[in-house]
């Protein structure tokens, strides 16, 4: 309840220090209401054709002030008597802010001045105006007579307020109007500008474009009104002020229906101040339709006018900025919360691509280990059988049984080998390779010779790859050691970032290439090259001797 009361409060004060800011920029005001000429006292007659030699007007054609725009169009003469103490005591001047275009001011019969372009076509104002400092010689001590002649009065400026004092008040508060006048339509034009690029930025980056739309139309019949009032523009005021003074406040008191409907003037901030701007809004708007629409002119100080004109503003500026902050937080928003889903989403799919790569990890290695099972099974295991067998029989002697025992123990030595972690990266593999196949060879008195390309810049990053080329490279030196009676065995790497070139030979016995029936060990090396997408060829060995394999191994993807 005191935070409803705090904004009543707080939006009745800027509604009052805003009327009080607009009537107190009303130039003269205070100073020229003591001049003005009572209206009942002002007659009028209408005519076919006024004359300037009737220094009368009929009583019985006379009519009442506030019936002179009807039959505006026709020729009509005004006639107002005042009192001059002492014509001589100080200069006198007459002020009159809308007559018409075509008019005529007589005082004691003798014509003076003539009418002025008024530049400021706005609601409560006229056309034209009338400033002339009266010459003492014209007036007389007692009764003065003045005569306003209108030859026509096609736009219904009318005859509203006529002020008649001291020239330096009067010229005073007419300069001060002047001044007023010249520069409300340059601030309207570019505050107008401005609520036009806000508009087109709501457009652009607003959640709803359609009241930015809105808002867009009217600044532009804004920034055309204020337009209207360079002298360049004269003629479409004349043509078209009508219109605009109609609807420039109609679509005004449109849009505040809107606002008041929507719900950003439900922003806890915003509720101190805003809803004041709307209602000084909508009292400026509602001054300047009656002004504009009301079947004859309405007498508009320039505080009334400064009222209308300023009155869209809330409109054109609070409106739009509101909107394009709340639409912009809104969107922060969204993306906000998109960008929370997204890093979820990313986290969730990390932690599953982890998930899959342990689990196909840890099928690769339960494959390898498979194929470990099997040939202990078939390798080792038939070996050992074999062995008992020729034991029983008799057909092995001390030494066959050691031999047979070593390669046993070779063949369970390799399988062991690559039971650990070999596959976690292609360096560690062949770092271990080379470690292990050094020992071996050295228990087989042979010898190894290793080259490899440092660094090797070619990358097996799958599992399966590694433990695939791995296990071909073991293969490979297995059946030197098994079968070549070989001395040597030659180890070359060779890598782009495209290609892996791997070459191992030996110094043994070979086989012809053209008849060689593949054994458990070939099948095996053909079996992991297909795996690896690679091609192999069989060579000659070291220095056109023995047995030799060519690997290339393309990347993946």
């Amino acid at each position: 309840m005191r935070a409803s009361q705090t904004h009543i409060i707080t939006n009745a004060l800027v509604v009052l220090a805003l009327l009080l800011l607009c009537f107190g920029m009303s130039p003269g005001r205070l100073s020229l209401g003591q001049y003005k000429v009572d209206t009942d006292k002002i007659r009028f007659v209408e005519a076919q054709a006024t004359y300037l030699q009737h220094d009368y007007v009929d009583v019985d054609k006379a009519k009442p002030h506030n019936q002179q725009y009807r039959d505006a169009a026709y020729p009509r003469r005004y006639n107002f008597n005042f009192d001059e103490g002492d014509p001589v005591i100080g200069p006198k001047s007459i002020y009159i802010p809308a007559t018409s275009e075509n008019a005529v001011v007589l005082f004691n019969g003798v014509p003076f001045g003539k009418p002025a372009g008024f530049q400021l076509f706005a609601p409560g104002l006229g056309h034209n105006e009338y400033s002339v400092d009266i010459p003492r010689q014209a007036l007389t001590p007692g009764n003065n007579r003045a005569d306003i002649h209108y030859t026509s009065d096609v736009y219904e400026a009318g005859l509203r307020d006529v002020y008649i004092g001291p020239t330096a008040s009067i010229n005073k508060a007419v300069q001060q109007r002047q001044n007023q006048v010249n520069y409300l339509p340059r601030v309207g034009a570019i505050l107008s500008i401005l609520a036009a690029i806000l508009c087109f930025l709501g457009v652009l980056f607003g959640k709803f474009s359609k009241p930015f739309a809105i808002l867009g139309g009217m600044t532009a019949l804004a920034l055309i009104q204020f337009c209207l009032s360079f002298d360049v523009a004269r003629w479409a005021a004349m043509s078209y002020h009508k219109f605009l003074s109609i609807s420039l406040p109609l679509s005004g008191l449109i849009l505040l229906f809107f606002w008041w409907r929507s719900e950003k003037r439900n922003i806890d901030a915003a509720r101190y101040f805003v809803p004041g701007l709307m209602i000084y809004a909508a009292l400026g708007l509602a001054y300047g339709l009656l002004a504009g629409a009301w079947p004859w002119p309405v007498s508009g100080t320039l505080g009334g006018v400064t009222l209308a004109l300023t009155s869209v503003l809330p409109l054109l500026l609070i409106w739009p900025i509101m909107h394009l902050v709340t639409d912009l937080s809104e969107r922060r928003s969204i993306l906000d919360a998109l960008s929370m889903k997204l890093t979820e989403q990313e986290k969730l799919l990390d932690d599953k691509s982890r998930t899959i790569a342990n689990e196909m990890q840890k099928r690769a290695v339960l494959e390898e280990r498979q194929r470990f099972t099997r040939d202990i099974h078939d390798g080792i295991g038939g070996q050992l059988l074999s062995l008992l067998l020729k034991v029983r029989s008799g057909r092995v002697g001390i030494d066959g049984v050691a031999d047979e025992i070593q390669a046993g123990i070779n063949d369970l030595r390799l399988v062991v080998d690559a039971m650990d972690h070999t596959g976690d990266n292609l360096d560690m593999a062949l770092s271990t390779f080379k470690g292990r196949t050094e020992r071996q060879l050295e228990n087989a008195d042979m010898k190894l010779v290793w080259s490899m390309q440092e660094p090797l810049i070619f990358k097996l990053d799958a599992t399966r790859d590694i433990l695939n080329f791995y296990r071909l490279m073991q293969e490979a030196v297995n059946n030197s050691i098994r079968h070549a009676e070989a001395k040597t065995v030659e180890v070359s790497l060779q890598g782009t970032s495209k290609l892996l070139e791997l070459s191992i030979k030996d110094d043994g016995k070979g086989f012809d290439k053209t008849k060689v029936k593949a054994g458990k060990g070939l099948k095996s090396i053909q079996e992991r090259a297909q795996l690896l997408g690679a091609q192999l060829e069989y060579t000659d060995g070291i220095d056109g001797k023995g047995f030799g394999l060519a690997l290339t191994v393309p990347a993946r993807g």
